[in-house]
């Protein structure tokens, strides 16, 4: 779910009188080249359906770690993971949208938010909300490791900790394996490989 979207450059209005009337000049202040587009300050996004003006990248990472902390501890999953998937995903760019139709931070595609929304969990009204999208995919893994894999690993996997986390973090991007060897092939592939070195990578400068 690698995502190659771009984010239109976001509006800072500054009114100018002209004899004519009034007019906007857009201003940009710091401009995030990320992987997948360019990303403009002041950036204006809608979080939780609320209106949100961020002036630099930095600051916008930090209202993005503060989301992930709350849905993290809701859905019962290690924020590291999160933020390893969403870095790997859209780079922080809040409307990252791929070929396969993946979209916003967390890079859920349309089937994905419709199985969220059919089993009672959350109904995402705009995707590219970001503490609506960051939920959704904290409540995906969630559902992929309580309700999917359980369905298709036989007993002794489904009991193995490790191996069930291996094969939740690498069926978010593959998709639900459809049986024990499947989810091995998806356990040792080298998304999941690419993840959990993230998440070792984080554990070392967030605890």
């Amino acid at each position: 779910m690698t995502a190659v979207g771009h984010l239109a450059p976001a509006q800072s209005a500054h009114p100018v009188q002209l004899p004519r009337g009034t007019v906007t000049i857009r201003v940009h202040t710091d401009l995030a080249q990320t992987r997948t587009g360019s990303i403009f300050y002041p950036l204006e996004v809608r979080s939780g359906g609320k209106p949100l003006v961020f002036y630099n990248h930095e600051e916008f990472k930090k209202h993005v770690d503060s989301i992930i902390e709350q849905v993290a501890a809701k859905y019962g999953q290690d924020p590291r993971t999160l933020r390893a998937i969403l870095a790997h995903e859209s780079d922080y760019n809040p409307a990252a949208e791929s070929k396969k139709g993946a979209r916003g931070l967390m890079q859920l595609r349309p089937i994905a938010f419709e199985d969220l929304k059919a089993a009672g969990i959350i109904d995402v009204q705009n995707p590219f909300d970001v503490k609506d999208n960051i939920e959704a995919g904290a409540a995906y893994l969630h559902r992929l490791q309580t309700y999917y894999l359980p369905r298709v690993l036989d007993r002794r996997s489904a009991q193995n900790a490790d191996f069930l986390r291996r094969v939740t973090i690498g069926s978010y991007n593959a998709g639900v394996p459809r049986n024990t060897a499947e989810a091995a092939s998806i356990a040792k592939s080298r998304y999941t490989h690419s993840m959990l070195k993230r998440i070792a990578a984080l554990a070392k400068t967030k605890k």
